[in-house]
């Protein structure tokens, strides 16, 4: 965190960790973002939910209105997602937990496949191959090779 600090010391800096999703990471991360903080201390910080499947909890219990997920790289989630909030909004719960049940599917998905961010990243790239668009292979930590990037 402290290079990507350095290097674009004003573009604003995006941890995104979700150590159930990425595999074990052994480190408190309240300790690791307290460290990052004196370290780069020109960097503002805000949490942002990033798990799919409680959206509607931290909709209707926390009244948060931030969130990224990693299927938000799907428009078909992110438009469950806007209604979602909209039915939130208009206080229809059952339309909400409707479209978080989609999200969730969608979520499952990408889970049971071995791991989360292999198989959400492999289908975006199929998503977009049409427009000659290829993400490449995940970051560190996940720094695996995979035979359908060749392709």
């Amino acid at each position: 965190m402290k290079a990507f600090g350095r290097a674009a010391p004003t573009i604003p800096l995006y941890y995104y960790h979700n150590v159930g999703r990425v595999g074990d990471m052994s480190f408190d991360l309240m300790q690791a973002v307290g460290e990052g903080v004196k370290q780069i201390p020109h960097k503002d910080l805000k949490f942002f939910l990033s798990t799919e499947e409680i959206l509607i909890a931290a909709l209707t219990g926390l009244d948060s209105r931030a969130a990224n997920c990693a299927l938000f790289n799907f428009g078909p989630v992110v438009e469950c997602y806007k209604k979602m909030v909209s039915f939130v909004d208009q206080s229809d719960l059952d339309s909400a937990r409707e479209e978080q049940t989609k999200i969730i599917g969608e979520s499952m998905k990408h889970q049971m496949s071995g791991n989360y961010f292999v198989s959400a990243k492999k289908q975006f790239n199929a998503d977009v191959k049409h427009l000659g668009i290829n993400v490449g292979a995940a970051r560190p930590p996940l720094c695996y090779q995979y035979e359908w990037f060749d392709s």
